[in-house]
């Protein structure tokens, strides 16, 4: 079935729209690897890590509820590996993500991966499980089960 000629003009605007907005608006990606070459009790990054200081990233990874927190997390850490913080001693400060949502984000708790988009921050946050050695804010989640 042939499509109408309106029908073709929305398909190619929406087409131009979703690359010229994805060219705009590059996300990084951030990985596990790359985080664990930072030295969080010295404060020294990889250049790498330091340009991507206030910049928008993704990286996935588990949730881990902190102590207090709801069903809806508003803020939780984010690990490489799944149950990483259930255990005695805490993983490494470098391998830990303290995430914290953009406001009205709806979020659950995932006992799977998931993926976080939002602003890094090369600073440290205490938790009951340790010290997380970045910070992601304004961030939002994606549940990478479902997909």
């Amino acid at each position: 079935m042939a499509l109408k000629r309106h029908h073709q003009i929305k398909i190619m605007g929406i087409l131009c729209l979703f690359f010229l907005t994805s060219s705009l608006f590059p996300v990084n990606k951030l990985t596990w690897k790359l985080l664990q070459k930072g030295n969080i009790a010295k404060a020294t990054f990889p250049s790498e890590l330091k340009n991507l200081a206030g910049k928008e990233v993704v990286i996935p990874g588990y949730m881990v509820l902190i102590e207090g927190e709801s069903e809806r997390p508003k803020e939780f850490l984010l690990v490489p590996v799944a149950g990483m913080c259930v255990h005695l001693p805490p993983p490494p400060a470098n391998q830990m993500i303290f995430v914290r949502l953009a406001p009205g984000t709806r979020s659950g708790f995932y006992w799977g991966a998931v993926e976080i988009t939002g602003i890094l921050e090369l600073t440290t946050e205490k938790s009951p499980f340790g010290k997380a050695g970045y910070t992601i804010h304004t961030a939002k989640m994606r549940n990478l089960d479902n997909f």
